[in-house]
C-alpha cells in the first residue's frame, strides 16, 4: 500500500458523485484525528438504498453463506480509463502525490514519469466486478471477481496483499479476500461516507493489483532463493496458472523447487499479514488491522508480538506509541 510515515486522507469538494481528493500528510498530524481511527457504522445500509450515492453501480445481491454478512452489494471499478492514465496514477503513487476518485475511477494527475513498468501497462482499461460484503461492528470485506482473485494468491510469496482468512465460497470457488485498508496507513474520517471512503481505498487497490497483473514474470524458488525465469513482452498474453511444484537436477543433487508468476506492486506498505510489520507500522491506539472496532493494542497485538523472534520481542514489548 502506501508509505507508513504518512496517512490518507479524504475531501469531499462537491456533492455526492463527484471527485473525492485523496490527500497525505505527515504521521505527527495523525495525532489530531488519532481517535477517530475506531470509526465504523453500527447499522447495516438499508437495501432500498444505495451503498453510497458517490458509487451509485453497486447495487444489493444475495448474501454468501457465511454467517457474518448482513448485506452484499456487487458494482463495477474502472480504475484507468487508458493506458497513459495508468501509467500517470503508477507515477503519482510512487511518488505519494495526491489521487483524485471518482465513483471508482482515478484520474491521473499529470503526464507519466519514466519507470521500467511502463511498456508492460498495455490494455488498462479493465472493467473490476467487486463483492462488498458488510458485517456488523467490522470493516466490510471486498472480493475481486473479475478478474478473478485466484485461490493460490493467498500464498504471499505471489501476492503481496491478500486476506486469506477472509476467504469466502461464491458462484462454486473460493475467492480470497482483499487486503485494501492498512491500519498503518489509512484513517477513516466520521465526517464523510464511510462506504465511499471504503470504496475509494478498494478502488486504489484494484488499480495496484491491475499494475501487478501486467508486470508478472515467472520465477522459481529454490532453496529459500526466488530466481527471475521469464519476463512476457509489452502486451504478451499471460496464461494463468496456479504454482508449480516439482524437482530439478542440480550438480549438489536433486532439489524441489516451486515456479510461479509474481508482479510488482506499486508503493510502499506493510506486507499482508507480517506480525513485524505490523508492529512497527500501527500505534498502539489505532483500528486493529483485522477490520474489528478495536484497538491494535486490545487485539491482535499481543499475538503479532508473540510470533517475533525473543530479540524483537524484547524490542518492542515496551512500546508506547
Amino acid at each position: 500500500m502506501l508509505l507508513s510515515s504518512r496517512r490518507l486522507f479524504r475531501f469531499h469538494i462537491a456533492p455526492p458523485q463527484s471527485i473525492v481528493v485523496i490527500a497525505f500528510t505527515r504521521r505527527n498530524l495523525c495525532s489530531l484525528v488519532s481517535r477517530k481511527d475506531l470509526f465504523i457504522p453500527t447499522h447495516a445500509v438499508p437495501l432500498a438504498a444505495p451503498l453510497t450515492p458517490d458509487y451509485p453501480q453497486f447495487v444489493p445481491v444475495e448474501t454468501p453463506n457465511d454467517g457474518i454478512t448482513v448485506s452484499a452489494w456487487r458494482g463495477i471499478i474502472q480504475p484507468f480509463m487508458d493506458d497513459e492514465t495508468a501509467r500517470s496514477v503508477l507515477a503519482d503513487v510512487e511518488a505519494e502525490r495526491t489521487l483524485f476518485i471518482a465513483a471508482g475511477s482515478i484520474c491521473g494527475g499529470g503526464k507519466p514519469v519514466s519507470h521500467w513498468a511502463n511498456p508492460l501497462l498495455v490494455d488498462m482499461n479493465v472493467k473490476c466486478e467487486v463483492l462488498i460484503c458488510i458485517q456488523p461492528e467490522a470493516l466490510p470485506r471486498a472480493y475481486l471477481l473479475k478478474p478473478r482473485f485466484e485461490v493460490y494468491y493467498e500464498n504471499l510469496e505471489i501476492h503481496p496483499h491478500p486476506r486469506g482468512d477472509q476467504a469466502i465460497k461464491y458462484a462454486g470457488a473460493r475467492i480470497p479476500g482483499l487486503c485494501v485498508v492498512s491500519g498503518a496507513e489509512f484513517v477513516f474520517n466520521p465526517d464523510q461516507n464511510f462506504h465511499t471512503q471504503f470504496l475509494d481505498q478498494v478502488t486504489q487497490y484494484v488499480a495496484k493489483h491491475l499494475i501487478w497483473l501486467k508486470t508478472r514474470r515467472l520465477y522459481r524458488l529454490c532453496e529459500s532463493r526466488k530466481t527471475a525465469l521469464y519476463t512476457p513482452h509489452p502486451g504478451e498474453v499471460i496464461c494463468e496458472r496456479p504454482p508449480t511444484q516439482h524437482i530439478v537436477a542440480l550438480p549438489t543433487g536433486p532439489v524441489s523447487v516451486c515456479d510461479f508468476w509474481s508482479g510488482y506492486w506499486p508503493g510502499k506498505g506493510a506486507k499482508a499479514m507480517n506480525p513485524l510489520e505490523h508492529i512497527r507500522q500501527i500505534r498502539l491506539n489505532q483500528r486493529c488491522w483485522c477490520g474489528l472496532a478495536k484497538e491494535y493494542a486490545q487485539c491482535h497485538r499481543p499475538l503479532d508480538l508473540a510470533q517475533l523472534s525473543p530479540q524483537s520481542q524484547l524490542r518492542y514489548s515496551g512500546q508506547s506509541q
